[in-house]
């Protein structure tokens, strides 16, 4: 059983937004490179290409949430995508029961949406102090038994063991230097389960982003990448208005795959 492929998030125009105005995930990373004792990583992961280390990140985004970053800061979106949500709405009782896989969850606000919606959802994170921020955020959101669905973890995305029947990728595929997009798209290739789906939310679309993280990407980028991986696409459009936080509106696209083979 999958998301229904026939929902488009075109469907949900017409609802109401109601999320306040948040501070965008583009101005995050500038924020974040404002602070000194991180610039010079911001710089190596700007400029290196496929010479950035793992460490490299890891101290980028370990000294960003050690930060005392708060909700709704910088790149912190304070909730679930609402795209996300109509996804999973739409979807209803076929979530329950199934494994989903968030890296680079942050917060861990997506986990939670779906652990709310039945699945068993994982947050990856490379930064302990994300993860901590998440298992607190988890712990105080009143989530009841649901809570016991959402888990947190720390490793690393291209060596993680696991397979899972959703794959969710916000903010995620921008967060890597160019040359790692092929190691992206292999490892999620093996992540997901036949017949399983991969959703990708791609952002940012077109802003030529001077100072990367985050990098720029587009649709077709997502679709040569992922097809030679065992992926057949579900869909890909550009995302109403209201199904993006504020700030990202017009610069955000939803693609949706199905794993239907191993990788070529």
């Amino acid at each position: 059983m999958h998301l229904s492929a026939g929902f488009s998030v075109r469907q949900s125009v017409g609802r109401a937004p109601g999320w306040s105005l948040l501070t965008s995930h583009l101005t995050g990373f500038r924020a974040c490179a404002a602070v000194p004792n991180i610039l010079h990583t911001k710089q190596a992961l700007s400029s290196m290409a496929g010479r950035v280390s793992k460490e490299d990140y890891r101290t980028y985004w370990e000294t960003t949430w050690k930060g005392d970053l708060k909700p709704g800061e910088k790149f912190d979106a304070g909730k679930a995508a609402p795209v996300l949500k109509a996804l999973l709405d739409d979807a209803g009782p076929e979530c329950e029961g199934k494994t989903a896989l968030v890296p680079g969850c942050g917060r861990g606000y997506d986990v939670i949406e779906f652990a709310q919606h039945g699945c068993m959802a994982t947050g990856l994170e490379i930064s302990p102090s994300a993860t901590e921020a998440a298992n607190r955020y988890a712990d105080d959101s009143g989530l009841g038994a649901e809570r016991s669905k959402a888990t947190f973890v720390t490793g690393d995305f291209f060596h993680h063991p696991h397979q899972y029947d959703y794959g969710y990728d916000y903010t995620f595929m921008c967060s890597f230097v160019p040359d790692k997009r092929s190691d992206w798209a292999d490892t999620w290739g093996r992540l997901i389960k036949p017949g399983g789906e991969l959703i990708t939310l791609i952002f940012p679309v077109g802003l030529g982003v001077p100072e990367p993280p985050p990098f720029d990407v587009t649709p077709e980028q997502y679709e040569k990448l992922l097809i030679p991986h065992g992926f057949h696409k579900i869909l890909i459009e550009k995302l109403p208005d209201n199904m993006s936080h504020k700030p990202r509106a017009g610069k955000e696209w939803i693609g949706r795959w199905r794993k239907t083979s191993a990788s070529l």
